[in-house]
């Protein structure tokens, strides 16, 4: 009994051991370069003579994903053509025979 407690503290040490040296040795490759800074830009720069209140200027900096998106004026018959032609798409998909 006392010999398989050893034979696994000498395992475990001798992984610890590893590990230890792999991080040393990651210690010595890595360097800190603190001298180096990203640049960061705004998001909006603002090259008109139009100020914009603190509510617009949280709303642009959030990005496009959340700005308001212009519907042209017949998206509605736009809509209907896509679905249509989806629907007939997929009606051709399933309704021709399966060939094995």
């Amino acid at each position: 009994m006392d010999s398989i407690h050893c034979t696994i503290n000498q395992e475990a040490d001798a992984k610890h051991r590893t590990i230890k040296a792999k991080l040393n040795q990651l210690s010595k490759t890595q360097t800190n370069n603190s001298d180096f800074q990203k640049q960061f830009y705004l998001r909006v720069v603002n090259k008109i003579n139009i100020t914009f209140t603190s509510d617009e200027l949280s709303l642009l900096n959030k990005g496009l994903k959340y700005n308001l998106v212009y519907k042209h004026r017949d998206w509605i018959a736009t809509f209907v053509l896509e679905a249509t032609m989806t629907a007939s798409q997929t009606y051709r998909m399933f309704s021709t025979p399966l060939t094995i």
